[in-house]
């Protein structure tokens, strides 16, 4: 099993999400998640990635 990595974003830390939207069409594939302050953190996804998607809430941040 290879070892996990975590990326952490700092540039969005303490945003408030206003949505976020998956784009997929047959050559581009995108997570944009966009914030109460007009920005927008864009996830482009490259052909082959499988993502699993899972929502919890009230879960302690611990790692």
């Amino acid at each position: 099993m290879t070892p996990q990595k975590y990326v952490e974003f700092s540039e969005v830390a303490g945003k408030k999400v206003k949505n976020a939207t998956l784009y997929t069409t047959a050559s581009y594939h995108a997570i944009a998640i966009r914030f109460e302050d007009a920005s927008i953190f864009n996830i482009d996804l490259e052909t082959g990635v499988t993502a699993r998607v899972v929502y919890r809430a009230n879960i302690p941040y611990d790692y």
